[in-house]
């Protein structure tokens, strides 16, 4: 819990979500909201992947993801978004970071090393109908000054909900359901390869929140979520997968 070291981060970029650190760089993603032309309606949200070097010096940009989000904006002042997609990120062997930034079943995997985009892969997949019972995302809104931003209702379900690394092979779990035997997980190889599938039974504490699927993790054969307590505190639960 010390602190080890501080680095300056660079002043004409504001940088979110941290992804990852190799060969001395951090790996961030920006929002470029230069790159709008519009604030107003859905739009297709550019983030940006960018890389800082250790000593906070350097700034690179390598790829841009847009993502759907509604902007919430008055008079041309911008005062926030809300998600209509949404962005998924796995690092994957410390060197790739694998992203899905669409609701549908596209996956871009960025190598470190070559420093872009060495693979896109994907599977033909029956998108799912978004109903009131299968749909547990959370009505999404600003409200700003009496005016309502919110995201729209939406017709199919995310087609992938959580990307996991075990090893050498990435686990995509999607949004489909088998009764009785838990959510379909495909299995890929490094060269983007559909090499399995299974099913993946979680427990209903980590599924009757939309929050405990986002922020599930994967370490060996432990998995993580956050999960509400009695209290209504949300609290980090260890499961084992075998």
């Amino acid at each position: 819990g010390n602190l080890i070291e501080e680095i300056p981060i660079h002043p004409k970029k504001r940088l979110a979500s941290f992804q990852f650190f190799n060969d001395g760089q951090y790996y961030f993603f920006h929002i470029g909201w230069r790159q709008l032309d519009t604030f107003e309606g859905v739009v297709g949200l550019p983030y940006d992947l960018v890389s800082l070097s250790a000593d906070g010096d350097i700034l690179t940009e390598h790829k841009t993801f847009p993502t759907k989000a509604v902007i919430a904006s008055k008079g041309g002042i911008r005062g926030g978004f809300v998600p209509v997609d949404k962005q998924i990120t796995a690092v994957w062997m410390s060197k790739y970071l694998v992203i899905s930034h669409t609701g549908e079943y596209l996956l871009n995997l960025f190598d470190a090393e070559s420093q872009k985009i060495i693979r896109m892969f994907k599977r033909k997949y029956p998108r799912i109908k978004a109903t009131d019972k299968n749909d547990k995302r959370p009505d999404l809104r600003i409200d700003w000054d009496g005016i309502i931003f919110r995201s729209p209702k939406r017709r199919y379900l995310y087609d992938i909900e959580k990307l996991l690394i075990n090893g050498n092979n990435l686990w995509v779990l999607t949004s489909k359901i088998k009764e009785g035997k838990g959510y379909v997980v495909d299995v890929f190889d490094i060269n983007g390869v559909y090499t399995d599938m299974f099913y993946l039974k979680l427990p209903q504490e980590i599924t009757k929140e939309y929050i405990g699927i986002v922020n599930m993790n994967l370490s060996g054969e432990f998995l993580y979520a956050a999960v509400k307590d009695d209290n209504d505190l949300y609290t980090i639960k260890k499961y084992r997968l075998y």
